[in-house]
């Protein structure tokens, strides 16, 4: 673990940039240009033949360049990767996806491409299988894991190196998601990275202080930020923190409403979101690190609706660039129609 803490440090990048803006890859991604109010808004979709692919794509909007860190995920079952996000985002470092038992070949390549150092493996054998982390080691890559006994204790872990990357020396502020629905707890990975709060995925009935990296000799006066309604986070989790509860009608609403909070971080500045499926986690997922690289939020979508609190969202504010993440089995071409009906396509 000290040696992905020193490569962790070595990569954060506090400056949140477009790594691609002028390069010539970017236009290969725009699907569209609108006009809102007189300004230019353009709509790019980011996507490969499947998930895996897709995870590949998005590695670059961190950098071109490649990346000496990655973290390696099950990208067919969101349980032990669910909390990886906001570990990635301080590291500066793409999530992509691998099978359990297979590296796909497209991933393969894309690590090989990028020069990759050292890959974290996040989830135990039985979400990413021995075989996978030999193909890794294979090629050279130092591979560390991070895993626990179950979803929840790879949560815990997880926090706990991202508390060590960050030198965090208390608790005070602390981030509750489901473990068990993948929604709200991947719309809230960017607030996590602005807030600097410790990220937790408690099992339900046990206490909260259990799964905190520090202890305090009392939770007085700390916040408990829960990302979810009561039928995701149960009501009066722990008594003892001063609680704040983000949460909508619905995901999608939901993660309107994260997105808002993300914005009083970012000074009321945001010209950028990412629009993800709210109906299946992977895109979700793999965008996280880059969301909060962007300095933006991700907002959740139906494959073949846009939400209407999602488009209130981005039609009353001076966004200029959607990213939208998956092909369009993900997200259908009916979202994007309707997003281009919010302002005056130009063509």
């Amino acid at each position: 673990m000290k040696k992905i803490g020193k490569l962790i440090l070595a990569s954060i990048v506090l400056v949140m940039v477009n790594p691609l803006k002028g390069n010539s890859e970017e236009k290969n991604y725009l699907i569209a240009n609108a006009e809102k109010n007189n300004s230019a808004v353009q709509i790019f979709r980011y996507y490969g033949n499947d998930r895996f692919e897709t995870s590949t794509i998005l590695s670059n909007l961190l950098s071109i360049k490649g990346s000496e860190h990655i973290f390696l995920v099950n990208g067919e079952n969101f349980a032990d990767a669910l909390f990886s996000g906001p570990l990635a985002s301080v590291s500066n470092s793409p999530i992509l996806l691998t099978k359990k038992e297979e590296l796909p070949k497209v991933v393969e390549n894309k690590i090989a491409e990028m020069k990759v150092k050292m890959v974290t493996i996040v989830g135990g054998l039985s979400s990413v299988s021995i075989d996978v982390e030999n193909k890794v080691k294979n090629m050279g890559i130092v591979v560390d894991r991070i895993s626990g006994s179950d979803r929840f204790e790879t949560a815990k872990k997880l926090s706990y190196a991202r508390a060590r990357v960050l030198g965090s020396k208390s608790s005070e502020k602390i981030a509750y998601a489901s473990g068990v629905n993948f929604a709200d707890a991947l719309s809230a990975t960017p607030f996590i990275y602005y807030d600097d709060v410790v990220n937790i995925l408690p099992q339900n009935n046990k206490p909260i202080v259990e799964y905190v990296p520090y202890k305090n000799e009392s939770n007085k006066g700390n916040t408990l930020y829960i990302f979810g309604g009561i039928n995701s986070v149960p009501q009066n989790v722990n008594s003892e923190y001063m609680t704040t509860r983000f949460s909508g009608a619905d995901r999608y609403a939901t993660s309107v409403e994260i997105a808002k909070e993300c914005e009083k971080k970012l000074n009321n500045k945001i010209n950028t979101v990412f629009i993800a499926s709210g109906e299946d986690f992977p895109d979700a997922l793999s965008v996280g690190p880059i969301v909060a690289r962007y300095g933006s939020v991700v907002l959740l979508t139906e494959k073949n609706t846009l939400n209407t609190g999602v488009a209130r969202f981005i039609t009353e504010r001076q966004i200029d660039r959607i990213n939208i993440i998956g092909g369009e089995s993900t997200i259908s071409k009916n979202v994007v129609n309707e997003i281009l009906e919010l302002h005056k396509i130009k063509k």
